[in-house]
């Protein structure tokens, strides 16, 4: 499966980390009223911004390969910031992380993007303004996204410790119980829970039909291209980001041993097979239940907010589902 790697331009804070819950309340409902609020209002922002930034780029024809160069050749010629600058200096204008762009030469400008290119206006003062504009507005996008990721990552930090105090009360009302019939429910109620929590089922025997789907779809872009449109459909059937999809693709590359690069897709291909053949109008299908629980878990393995020996055990039965598929696929992409 071919590679579709986005690399954003890296010219933002560093990632600070979700907001810290209050220790002593973690609970109440107003903080996750807020929260979800909160989540709410920027989430139209982050869209509103991700819009202005797409028209941007159609207008201009701005391609990966042009941020780049741009974001190097203002790394080199900007002017650092003070010591002591904020985002909040940032934000109000008293410092421009871009004003290495201030002074980019025409040359350089036909260098990255070559003679007759839509930037290029009729003076350069006009083309230093587009780039200056289409910078920022890149900048902005990547700052609200940066913004929402925190305010999710608490939110769902809130969400962990409710479930997991709801679990613990379960745990005890299970070791509790006398009536077997009763202890028994509840026993298969909990090896559920930990079933879709941890991506258990990813270890579960895979029958030769669905290896063999999967085996053909890896060397068959048309198939590959196919699966990837109907796994949109579903994911928007599902209320869930079609977004997720290039979360999860090159997964094996970027966290798998070397061993695991050339079948790179493989978890990507297993979890559209299984949104594919899944009835997204009953949350109660399984296989439903399993793509959502896919979309939750490996959104929070690839952000590493899960707790450390939840992410093990979920790597363990990732892997088990990759061995499946060594020395069945082809080894050159």
């Amino acid at each position: 499966m071919n590679d579709k790697v986005i690399e954003l331009f890296p010219e933002r804070p560093p990632d600070e980390g979700p907001p810290v819950l209050d220790e002593k309340d973690p609970l109440n409902d107003t903080t996750e009223a807020q929260l979800t609020q909160l989540i709410k209002q920027i989430r139209e922002i982050v869209s509103m911004l991700e819009a202005q930034w797409e028209s941007s780029k159609r207008e201009f024809g701005i391609t990966d390969s042009h941020m780049k160069l741009l974001h190097q050749y203002n790394e080199e010629n900007r002017i650092p910031p003070p010591e002591g600058t904020t985002d909040d200096d940032i934000s109000s204008g008293k410092y421009d992380p871009f004003n290495g762009l201030d002074t980019i030469p025409e040359e350089k400008v036909l260098e990255i993007f070559g003679d007759g290119h839509p930037i290029i206006g009729v003076q350069h003062t006009v083309t230093i303004d587009r780039v200056k504009s289409i910078v920022q507005d890149f900048f902005h996008w990547m700052s609200s996204l940066k913004e929402y990721r925190q305010v999710n990552d608490a939110y769902m930090e809130l969400m962990e410790t409710k479930e997991d105090e709801k679990i613990r009360i379960l745990q005890e009302a299970v070791d509790k119980e006398e009536d077997p019939v009763k202890k028994a429910s509840g026993e298969k109620g909990l090896e559920m829970y930990y079933y879709q929590k941890h991506l258990e089922f990813l270890s579960d025997p895979m029958d030769s039909k669905t290896s063999n789907r999967i085996i053909q779809a890896f060397s068959d872009q048309s198939k590959i291209e196919y699966w990837i449109n109907k796994s949109r459909e579903k994911l928007t059937q599902l209320n869930i980001s079609t977004k997720f999809i290039l979360e999860i693709s090159q997964f094996e590359k970027r966290f798998l041993p070397e061993r695991y690069h050339h079948q790179s897709n493989i978890l990507l291909l297993y979890f559209m097979n299984l949104l594919m053949y899944s009835t997204t109008y009953d949350r109660k299908d399984f296989d439903t239940i399993k793509a959502v629980a896919m979309v939750l878990g490996l959104d929070r393995f690839v952000r590493n907010t899960l707790k450390p020996e939840i992410r093990e055990k979920m790597l363990n039965h990732i892997l088990t589902l990759e061995d499946r598929f060594l020395g069945k696929l082809p080894t050159a992409e």
